[in-house]
């Protein structure tokens, strides 16, 4: 059969994107933490990696210097009691997100 005006179809999901999202089994715990899991340090010095800490840089060609190193907005606090909260219902499944 076929239709010349067809009423309420959908497309289906196509793609989904990856979360990378490791959730606090601890409340109490730092919100924002190093996790081994996503970035090994071990894997850092590998034997392809020995060679790039031996380049040498000629210091003439780069005259910056930075006056104020100081961060933007180091007089907010990075999180707050709320942060794991907030945090955990981000990324909260159906229907509470």
């Amino acid at each position: 059969m076929y239709n010349s005006k067809p009423r309420s179809v959908e497309i289906g999901t196509y793609h989904v994107p990856a979360v990378m999202f490791v959730k606090n089994d601890e409340p109490f715990a730092e919100p924002f933490k190093f996790d081994e899991t996503y970035n090994p340090i071990s894997a850092y010095m590998s034997e392809n990696m020995k060679g790039l800490s031996e380049i040498e840089i000629d210091d003439e060609e780069f005259d910056f210097e930075l006056s104020d190193p100081s961060p933007l907005v180091e007089e907010y606090p990075l999180f707050t009691e709320n942060t794991n909260s907030g945090i955990n219902l981000y990324w909260a499944p159906r229907p509470f997100n």
